[in-house]
């Protein structure tokens, strides 16, 4: 009888298990399919900026790492130090040719200020390298990223 108790025990808590990756699974699989954005032809958008990025130049002054990754509709900055997020923000983007329109939606509470807020850049994409030109105080900043993925 304790035997067949136990084992009935046992079979609850795999049940839980199952259940809770279930429920896991058809929540991440709403939010990732459940977009309001209209359906994209995916060879539209794996156009050469997907993918995961390193910043080269110009370094940040405080050391560390930026990698940037982009899917097909969404991209995320970190900057790291010591393996440490310091600052992150993302969100989802438009490309036109070579004019991308980053759309902040998220960002650590060191960048809270930027949700909301769009971002135009130019972007040029040859092979493994992806150079990006935006304006700030009226001035061009350029980015050379290279891919690691």
């Amino acid at each position: 009888m304790k035997k067949c108790k136990n084992l009935i025990k046992k079979n609850k808590n795999k049940s839980r298990r199952i259940s809770f990756a279930c429920v896991t699974i058809l929540f991440l699989l709403s939010v990732s399919c459940g977009s309001s954005r209209p359906h994209v032809d995916s060879r539209e958008k794996t156009a050469p900026i997907v993918g995961v990025w390193n910043l080269v130049s110009p370094e940040w002054p405080g050391g560390g790492e930026i990698k940037k990754i982009i899917t097909k509709e969404h991209f995320v900055v970190l900057l790291t130090s010591d393996n440490i997020v310091i600052s992150s923000f993302g969100g989802t983007y438009s490309l036109d040719g070579e004019t991308c329109t980053e759309s902040i939606e998220f960002g650590s509470s060191n960048r809270s200020q930027n949700i909301g807020t769009k971002s135009i850049v130019k972007v040029n994409v040859k092979g493994n390298v992806m150079n990006v030109t935006w304006q700030m105080s009226g001035r061009d900043v350029n980015e050379v990223w290279v891919r690691v993925e």
